[in-house]
């Protein structure tokens, strides 16, 4: 005789009055299950089996129970059709838990309430084949075994049966009876079925059929368990199939039926075998979280991993005392990976299922996570860790499922190194999940985003700046709208975006200048010469221009805002901003969007320097705005006629740095540029400012060599391109060497006109800069040209009507008078003035001529021609007077000309047109008291010392002194030679000859009436009229 196994004495041990003689009764033989794998007895889960003895006094059996209760007639059938009569019939001391056909009705009808479908369900086959005995219960007529319907009905099935006096019959008198709290677990005839085998058509090779143990996988090939219990009180009903919480399950609701193989319990519900683990976990409501985090194929293919699990799973409550962002982060599908090592840290998948009637302190079961959970105590597991154990509270124990069985703990039991977040995971919890994708197509994750508390100190930190995944699929959508779209996944131009957002080190809120500041970002390409692309970060200020103190300030990298508090992981520091940031495009692509710069992009493209400088690696672009550029006035008309491409050229490399230089880098410092020929331009930090200014070198007397009356500033700056950076300011610096002569400025007035009668009056010297005709003039002027020893002696400054304004006037009197013609372009022509001293030693209040300007204009100034007197010329009204018109516009017109009402004796002034500027070398007073007043000049004029061989030219003494190179200003009407009527030359004499003519006349008139009276009184009578006589 064999005796029943540990597992199916256990649950017998339990009732308090189980008797082990009537358990190990001679009449007693094993029920063996030859389909469990191998065939071994000892695998054999508790069961019995006794033949029918012929000889017992009691001759029913558990058959003929339900065949005389009408209650059972569903039941009954569903046996019958199962093919179990046998099997039943072969029991001894077996519990069979019997529903009623009410039971079964309403179960079939809340099958089809919950849209179950309820053709698909046992209990509905069986009550549609008692209507109709053509309908197969199994749905299909191919499987003769029937095996779905005997799996459920022998789930209603225990090997023994339960003690008469405490089990079905409890009394006052009996204080051990189990209540809820005391369920107790019971194995029943339930082999699962793990679905592996297929139906089968045939009849199996043995007779009478045995209970059929399923393939023998799951559940290690033990019977299924069923939780029992009694109601509290006195009175209290027998319920079955509750659950861990002691809800649900079915009563019992008839008196037991005692036969001679067993006892029959009626309930008021069917037995629902327990679902499989992942249902389970997706139903029950303290698993709603882990459900929901853990990915679907996960949960439907626990099998895959071990036929049967034991399962320790944190409750909700477990996962909401985790950091929100670590939760965040375990609900994205990126953490499935991590999930799937949790959820194997809280499964076991020993051969022995970890019901927790098994259990016994020190009891450990090893994890798939190569960990051991330790039962320390009856309530208690530890996850034993090298550092500090991790202990978690059973919440509930026994949750049966179909493949294992499942417990919960009040909080995770896995290694904290698995819920230690590195930057990648923390940028997943923060729902930049899409940023983290763009940084693993390009292989840069390990580079930047694998820094982590565990490693701090290890290695370097980084600021990531990381668009949420929302502001990712809105800069996405702009390909359907054609406008910006972020690179394909996987190419240089997405590597070079992510490293933008990229910054090495910690950049803080409260370590940013208040002003901004720029920051170096780990995006480094050729055309910064192997320098980190810069990225401008700024501070809001509050009102009156104070820094607001309080923990709303806002701050911003670049274009996008900072979003939230940084978040700290390691050595790097996270930032969540508002918009993607985009690297500085490149030079002409900046240049081109801003207004301010458009007559630069466009002396870029007349010098076809466009490309070339766009592509020029490590170029730091100091851009002149418009306004500078009409400072010129006709300068820049002529640099951007087509000949003066080469000149336009120079202009612009001159304004280009050979190194990126940001504001904050700038020292007072002279800086080499693009155009070689012409060197360097200086930058200096005025003391204590922020303010620049730029200018070209100077001579040691303080002049720039360029003739630039003052520097340019600094307007505005640090605006990035994808080569360096751009610096606006705010007055184009000419080149040196650059040549502007008078023809050129006419050239660019397009004034064709007024050059042709320069020319034909002999004085096209003025418009090719050359020297006067006569040496003597020269030798007066004492004037030399600052590039050419030819130069005019002095300079010149031209006004110069447009063409339309000669229509105004007879041309072909003065084409055919060359004295007129002589006299009229003379008028025309101004002596420039010299500057008598540099800009940085004048006296306070001292102007020197306006950006673009040939002379220093002043309100009712006035300046003498070649037509005047004081030049050497023949006429009295040669000079010419400016007058201011209140809209910074001016008139121009001769100097005491009166008597006309015509406008050849005044214009209005149009443009100007500055020329190169001249040097001279002039004694100081001493050398001239000295007798050594002889003047030296430079060979090149330039008033560098490097170009003048270190001054060997220059006398001892000799200073050189700047003069404006004169230059044209376009007038709107021809100025006329004045020359006044005779009656304004003569009329004064005419009017003093008859002034003094009636005075004489009217002095002797009065002589001769005074004498005539004086004469007649000496004679003493009048003369008497005639009738006076008396």
């Amino acid at each position: 005789m064999l005796l029943p196994s540990l597992p199916t004495l256990l649950p017998l041990l339990l009732l308090p009055s189980f008797s082990l003689s009537s358990a190990l009764a001679p009449t007693q033989a094993p029920l063996v299950f030859p389909h469990l794998p191998g065939g071994s007895k000892s695998a054999v889960p508790t069961s019995t089996f006794v033949p029918i003895d012929p000889t017992s006094p009691s001759s029913q059996t558990l058959i003929d129970v339900l065949s005389s209760d009408p209650d059972y007639a569903l039941l009954l059938r569903m046996v019958q059709r199962a093919r179990m009569v046998p099997a039943l019939n072969r029991l001894r001391e077996a519990t069979v838990w019997a529903p009623t056909d009410e039971a079964i009705r309403r179960r079939v009808r809340e099958h089809e309430e919950e849209g179950a479908g309820a053709g698909t369900s046992a209990w509905a086959r069986a009550v549609r084949w008692v209507e109709s005995e053509e309908v197969d219960l199994e749905g299909g007529g191919r499987d003769n075994v029937q095996q779905a319907t005997r799996q459920l009905l022998f789930y209603h099935m225990l090997n023994y049966t339960l003690p008469a006096a405490h089990g079905l019959a409890p009394s006052s008198s009996s204080p051990n009876v189990p209540t809820l709290p005391q369920s107790t677990l019971h194995t029943t005839l339930l082999f699962p079925d793990s679905g592996h085998l297929p139906p089968n058509p045939h009849k199996p090779p043995h007779s009478p059929w045995l209970p059929e143990c399923g393939d023998g996988i799951l559940l290690s090939g033990e019977g299924q368990r069923i939780r029992v219990a009694r109601e509290p009180g006195d009175d209290g009903a027998l319920r079955v199939g509750i659950n861990e919480r002691g809800e649900g399950g079915a009563k019992v609701v008839k008196k037991e039926r005692r036969a001679r193989n067993g006892v029959v319990l009626g309930i008021d519900q069917v037995l629902e075998p327990p679902a499989d683990l992942a249902t389970q976990i997706r139903t029950h409501p303290s698993l709603s979280t882990l459900a929901s985090l853990l990915p679907p194929p996960v949960l439907d293919n626990l099998t895959d991993v071990s036929p049967h699990l034991t399962l320790f799973l944190p409750t909700n409550e477990a996962f909401d005392s985790l950091d929100p962002l670590i939760l965040s982060y375990l609900r994205n599908v990126h953490a499935a990976p991590d999930l799937i090592s949790l959820l194997g840290g809280h499964a076991s998948g020993q051969n022995r299922i970890g019901w927790s009637d098994r259990w016994r302190d020190g009891d450990e079961f090893p994890t798939l996570y190569n960990t051991t959970l330790k039962l320390t105590s009856s309530d208690t597991l530890t996850l034993e860790n090298d550092k500090h154990d991790v202990s978690a509270r059973l919440a509930s124990r026994d949750i049966l499922a179909s493949n294992g069985v499942l417990h919960t703990v009040s909080s995770l039991l896995t290694p904290p190194r698995l819920l230690a977040l590195n930057v990648e995971k923390h940028l997943i919890g923060l729902n930049a999940t899409r940023f983290v994708d763009m940084f693993r197509s390009v292989n840069l994750t390990r580079s930047y985003l694998s820094d982590s508390d565990a490693e701090a100190g290890e290695r370097d930190g980084y600021t990531i700046l990381a668009p949420r995944d929302d502001v990712v699929e809105v800069r996405a959508r702009r390909r359907e709208h054609g406008l910006a779209r972020l690179p394909e996944p996987g190419t240089e131009g997405l590597k070079d975006l992510l490293k933008y957002h990229v910054v090495k080190g910690r950049v803080k809120k409260n370590g940013v200048h208040e002003d901004g500041e720029l920051v170096e970002t780990e995006l480094r390409t050729p055309l910064l010469k192997g320098q980190g692309q810069r990225l401008q970060v700024s501070r809001a200020k509050g009102r009156g221009g104070k820094e607001k103190e309080n923990k709303h300030d806002g701050w911003s990298f670049g274009d996008a805002t900072v979003v939230g508090e940084p978040v700290h992981v390691g050595n790097s520091t996270i930032y969540i901003i508002s918009s993607v940031l985009d690297p500085p495009r490149d030079f002409l692509s900046v240049a081109v969007s801003d207004l301010r710069l458009s007559i630069y992009v466009a002396s870029l493209y007349a010098a076809d320097l466009a490309k070339p400088l766009s592509h020029t690696p490590g170029t730091t672009v100091l851009v002149p705005r418009n306004k500078a550029f009409n400072a010129l006035g006709l300068a820049m008309q002529y640099l951007l006629l087509p000949d003066a491409t080469d000149e336009l050229a120079s202009v612009v490399r001159y304004h280009a740095l050979d190194s990126i230089v940001y504001l904050s880098d700038f020292a007072n410092a002279s800086y080499p540029t693009l155009d070689p020929e012409h060197g360097s331009l200086d930058v200096e930090r005025k003391t204590n400012s922020t303010s620049l200014v730029v200018r070209s070198p100077r001579t040691p007397e303080g002049y720039a060599v360029n003739g630039e009356d003052r520097p340019a500033r600094v307007l505005s700056g640090d605006v990035l391109t994808a080569s360096g950076t751009i610096h606006v300011i705010d007055q184009v610096e000419l080149p040196p060497g650059l040549d502007i002569t008078i023809g050129k400025l006419v050239r660019g007035a397009h004034a064709e006109t007024m050059a042709d009668l320069v020319e034909r009056a002999g004085m096209g010297w003025l418009l090719d800069g050359l020297p006067p005709p006569t040496d003597a003039d020269a030798r007066r002027t004492g004037l030399e040209s600052r590039s050419d020893a030819g130069a005019p002696p002095r300079s010149y400054t031209l006004l110069c009507p447009t063409d339309i304004a000669f229509t105004n006037i007879n041309l072909t009197h003065y084409l055919t008078s060359p004295a007129a013609l002589d006299a009229l372009i003379r008028l025309h022509i101004l002596p420039s003035p010299s500057i008598p001293s540099p800009p940085s030693s004048r006296k306070r209040g001292t102007k020197g001529a306006a950006d673009g300007h040939p002379l220093a204009l002043a309100d009712a100034a006035t300046y003498s021609t070649l037509l005047s007197k004081r030049e050497g010329g023949p006429s009295s009204y040669g000079d010419l007077s400016f007058r201011a018109t209140g809209d910074g516009s001016w008139l121009v017109g001769i100097k005491g000309a009166r008597g006309t009402d015509r406008r050849d004796d005044w214009a209005r002034v149009i443009a100007f047109g500055r020329a190169t500027p001249r040097w001279r070398l002039e004694a100081n007073a001493t050398l001239a008291a000295a007798g050594n007043g002889d003047e030296g000049f430079d060979s090149d004029g330039s008033g560098r010392k490097g170009r003048r061989g270190n001054d060997k030219n220059k006398p001892p003494g000799a200073e050189a002194a700047m003069v404006l190179g004169g230059g044209v200003i376009t007038i709107d009407s021809v100025l006329v030679p004045y020359e006044p009527s005779w009656l304004f030359r003569w009329g004064w004499a005419v009017f003093v000859a008859l002034g003094v003519t009636v005075a004489l006349v009217g002095i002797g008139y009065g002589g001769w009436q005074f004498w005539a009276r004086r004469k007649a009184k000496r004679e003493g009578y009048e003369r008497v009229e005639a009738g006076e006589e008396d």
